[in-house]
């Protein structure tokens, strides 16, 4: 869908990011955002895939889209397994409305969190936050390593 939809991933993931977590559930949350970003994005947008350090014992992980961005009632239904919440993506995608409440559950296994920040019509931005020391039993994932683009 990137190549129909001409879009351009810019991956800044540095390869000595690395983080104590699950490396299967992690690689599940990435690819169910970023496939939510390709989905919901326009032709020729840029989907932008980052990480910042905003503490000594986490690190963010930071997917960006420019997409069709979410009203504040759309966001709060996100995480709720409760809610079955879909919407069509810009080009009549859809999906089942599973996704994001089964990645929130995932990340909470792994002594995370998923935030979200959007605009309608602007684009949205997820911020995936793992710890960066070992947990109970969690490995550890290099970041570059755990979300293949091809």
């Amino acid at each position: 869908m990137t190549e129909t939809k001409k879009l351009k991933i810019e991956n800044r993931f540095s390869s000595n990011v690395i983080v104590y977590a699950d490396r299967n559930m992690v690689t599940v949350v990435l690819r169910n955002i970023i496939s939510n970003a390709i989905k919901f994005s326009h032709t020729g947008d840029t989907i932008t895939l980052d990480w910042q350090k905003p503490d000594s014992g986490h690190v963010n992980i930071l997917i960006i889209d420019q997409g069709k961005g979410m009203s504040t009632e759309q966001m709060s239904k996100l995480f709720n397994p409760e809610i079955k919440f879909s919407t069509t993506g810009t080009a009549g995608e859809k999906g089942n409305g599973l996704g994001l409440a089964l990645s929130y559950d995932m990340m909470l296994r792994n002594k995370g969190n998923i935030q979200v920040e959007s605009t309608p019509g602007k684009g949205t931005k997820f911020i995936l936050t793992l710890p960066v020391e070992a947990a109970e039993t969690p490995a550890k994932v290099r970041l570059s390593d755990s979300v293949s683009l091809n």
